[in-house]
């Protein structure tokens, strides 16, 4: 396997960004609702039900 070496001239690339004025940064957190399902049993039954057709395909099926 051949390995490729290469320099990087950091001087330059301090004198290009060397006018550049990074603004003063915060730290920030942002908190997000979470949705709670009341009642998870009656929504799987529902997308199941959706999924009916779907679901008598697979029947006797394998996963190999």
């Amino acid at each position: 396997m051949k390995t490729l070496e290469f320099k990087v001239d950091f001087n330059s690339v301090v004198k290009l960004v060397d006018d550049v004025i990074i603004p003063k940064m915060y730290k920030m957190r942002q908190h997000f609702e979470t949705p709670r399902l009341s009642d998870y049993m009656e929504k799987l039954k529902k997308e199941l039900e959706k999924k009916k057709h779907i679901l008598k395909t697979l029947k006797g099926k394998r996963y190999v």
